[in-house]
């Protein structure tokens, strides 16, 4: 299994991407997606958990199909949850359907998407406060500096 990326605050690039922008929720409003209500005779950790997942930040990226597999996974965490001779693989294919959800911080850091407290800044630390154009453009005037100076160096002048 590939080790876990850090979160970017922690990153160190030595190579830096000209386009390295953090996956962000539009600032513009969104339908609230309609999610199945949880069934009452769920287990109460399968019917928590289900409802937490809805108020979670993926959630916002969830597709019809994705939240119709929540709700499939809540049913299947309440059997196993109940099932006093449940077993091991049991478990394991729930939390399995926990990762693909991106329900975990390492599934979230292994598919490069951070989850930020509502109300903080969608910034990188060390960002300054310019526009995301004038950054991206101060990036791009950076890694076309970097070229030249590598090009001269290169050639010996």
């Amino acid at each position: 299994m590939p080790p876990v990326p850090k979160p970017t605050a922690q990153r160190v690039r030595r190579h830096k991407r000209v386009v390295d922008t953090p996956l962000t929720a539009p600032e513009s409003p969104r339908r609230v997606p309609e999610w199945r209500r949880a069934s009452s005779k769920w287990h109460p950790a399968a019917r928590d958990w289900y409802l937490s997942l809805r108020e979670s930040g993926q959630a916002f990226y969830y597709q019809p199909s994705d939240r119709m597999a929540a709700w499939f996974l809540a049913e299947q965490m309440s059997r196993v949850l109940a099932d006093p001779e449940a077993k091991a693989s049991s478990y394991d294919s729930v939390m399995r359907g926990m990762e693909q959800l991106l329900c975990t911080e390492r599934s979230r850091r292994s598919a490069h998407v951070e989850l930020a407290p509502p109300g903080a800044s969608s910034r990188l630390p060390g960002e300054s406060t310019s526009s995301a154009g004038e950054q991206r453009a101060a990036e791009v005037a950076r890694g076309v500096a970097h070229l030249d100076e590598a090009r001269r160096r290169l050639s010996g002048s």
